[in-house]
């Protein structure tokens, strides 16, 4: 990632893009839920969330169904989830309305900034993700050449350069609705799943380099709008 491909820095997707691609998952969630709702645990539309134990830990507010809610008003339930979420320091949420009172003054529904930045940190995730394959394999040999050299192993890594480029285009230049939305978000598991084969076995280990991209995957689908198409298989 260039300052060029950034240069559109206050829209919405290129903190948290910048953020998870220089830090991590963690560090760009928190930095999502402080641009688009401060104190707020922002859930998905079945209820779920995924957030850093630490600003778990500081949130006041709640926002499902809709609208805003006192965390008091809410039934929160901590999911089990994946073993990688504990070693990312993320925690998994099931949130439930426990009574018609204590909604809070606010808008009835997150600002359009949370699909916009949850893409954002996708892309910046996968292009880590990118960055962590070219460092892994400069130094390999395979037949006496250096292994970023072979046709099959360049052309896959162009073809996922190429797709960040494309979908870091398509922000700077528009506002994706949910359709489009839905085809970036298909977009960049393919890139992840592309690169996740250039480790091997290792990319899929829970302490592998794809644990990023695993969670990356469900954010994906867990804040998914109802209006956006399913991903592809």
């Amino acid at each position: 990632m260039t300052q060029a491909e950034l240069a559109h820095h206050g829209s919405p997707w290129a903190g948290p893009c910048r953020t998870a691609y220089e830090e991590g998952v963690g560090a760009a969630l928190d930095e999502l839920h402080r641009a688009v709702a401060p104190d707020t645990l922002v859930c998905g539309p079945s209820g779920h969330a995924v957030a850093t134990v630490g600003h778990l830990a500081a949130v006041r507010r709640i926002w499902h169904g809709g609208t805003f809610l006192h965390r008091s008003s809410a039934v929160e339930e901590q999911q089990p989830g994946a073993p990688v979420l504990a070693l990312l320091g993320l925690v998994t949420v099931r949130c439930t309305t426990a009574r018609s009172a204590g909604r809070t003054s606010g808008p009835p529904e997150p600002p359009a900034d949370w699909p916009l930045g949850l893409l954002g940190l996708r892309l910046g995730l996968s292009e880590r993700l990118r960055n962590a394959v070219i460092a892994q394999l400069r130094p390999r040999l395979f037949g006496g050449t250096p292994l970023l050299q072979h046709q099959l192993l360049r052309g896959a890594l162009a073809d996922v350069t190429i797709e960040h480029l494309e979908i870091h285009g398509m922000l700077t230049q528009t506002q994706p609705g949910p359709v489009h939305l839905g085809d970036l978000h298909r977009r960049i598991g393919r890139a992840d799943r592309m690169l996740l084969r250039s480790f091997g076995a290792a990319g899929f280990l829970a302490t592998g380099p794809g644990a990023p991209a695993y969670v990356s995957e469900l954010l994906g689908d867990l804040y998914r709008p109802r209006t956006m198409p399913e991903p592809d298989q």
